[in-house]
């Protein structure tokens, strides 16, 4: 089947690709994904090893088709594109009124993107 993927880490790096995957269930492919982007696996795709991005992980998300999981520390969690889209704009917006104070930044993002209550906020 093929899926439209996006890959998004929430301190800025994204990738936007179109390939087939062996998942039947769209909900499998964040799976078969993590697998292909993570240093290690022995199962890395070509599209991972060319973009020198880093392993998905927590807190990562991964869309399929226009529906997006956030990785757990365990499994994946269905979410809403505006909840990806209000991360990146907050730390976009973070990014350039601070300054030298980016990485305190993505790590705030990063831990209130795990925290379910900030989730349904949203």
């Amino acid at each position: 089947m093929k899926n439209t993927i996006h890959i998004v880490h929430p301190e800025g790096f994204q990738r936007v690709f179109t390939r087939e995957t062996q998942a039947t269930n769209p909900c499998d492919v964040p799976q078969e994904l993590f697998d292909e982007w993570n240093h290690g696996s022995g199962r890395e795709s070509e599209a991972f090893l060319r973009s020198f991005a880093r392993s998905l992980s927590v807190g990562d998300f991964v869309g399929v088709d226009g529906n997006y999981w956030q990785c757990k520390s365990c499994g994946w969690e269905i979410v809403k594109l505006a909840y990806v889209n209000n991360i990146l704009n907050q730390i976009q917006e973070n990014m350039k009124n601070s300054g030298n104070d980016i990485l305190r930044t993505m790590m705030k993002y990063a831990s209130q993107a795990a925290s379910r209550e900030y989730r349904e906020q949203l």
